[in-house]
């Protein structure tokens, strides 16, 4: 009998002993409100010191990994756009300039042919003296009107597609200077980060 009698005790003791725990951990809990306003303390204590890691955490994520990434994707980009901006640049001046020749090799055979016919119809005039003569004074009237309606606008045209070819290769010289400049500066931030 003994033996359940101490069975029975210490079971006793321990359904007692578990509800005196419970009641004192209820006893221990703090009050609603307590337990908000430290709950709020807490969120905001975590929000402080985790705010300024993420901050680093994220800066130095950047600084090792996206800056160089980001510099090396618009140095692609741009190395790119140069080559691309540079072949379109010497692309069209090479087509003012064949233009330009094109021009010259077609009007230059037709105006040779104007000067020649001029000059055999002046021949012709001279040669037959019992024809009427060309005057001096017509004669110098034929020449200003060829200089005046071929031999200038020709001259113009060709300067004026002369300029545009120079325009052109100035420009694309100016982008490669510009872009060796900005190769250069972009070399040196890289090797500052």
């Amino acid at each position: 009998g003994s033996r359940k009698f101490c069975e029975a005790l210490a079971r006793g003791v321990q359904k007692s002993g578990g509800v005196a725990a419970k009641q004192a951990l209820e006893a221990m809990r703090p009050a609603r409100q307590l337990q908000e306003t430290v709950g709020s303390a807490l969120t905001d204590a975590l929000n402080e010191s985790l705010a300024d890691v993420f901050r680093q955490e994220l800066r130095q994520h950047f600084m090792e990994e996206l800056a160089p990434l980001l510099g090396r994707t618009v140095g692609d980009m741009m190395k790119g756009f140069h080559n691309t901006m540079g072949d379109f640049m010497a692309n069209i001046a090479d087509e003012h300039e064949k233009a330009a020749k094109r021009l010259g090799s077609e009007l230059g055979p037709v105006v040779q042919a104007e000067l020649e016919q001029v000059e055999r119809v002046v021949s012709q005039q001279r040669a037959d003296s019992s024809a009427h003569s060309i005057s001096e004074a017509q004669l110098d009237e034929l020449t200003r009107a060829v200089q005046a309606e071929v031999v200038l606008p020709m001259q113009t045209r060709i300067k004026e597609l002369t300029a545009t070819v120079q325009a052109l290769r100035a420009e694309a010289q100016d982008l490669e200077r510009r872009w060796q400049e900005a190769s250069a500066a972009g070399a040196c931030s890289r090797r500052s980060v």
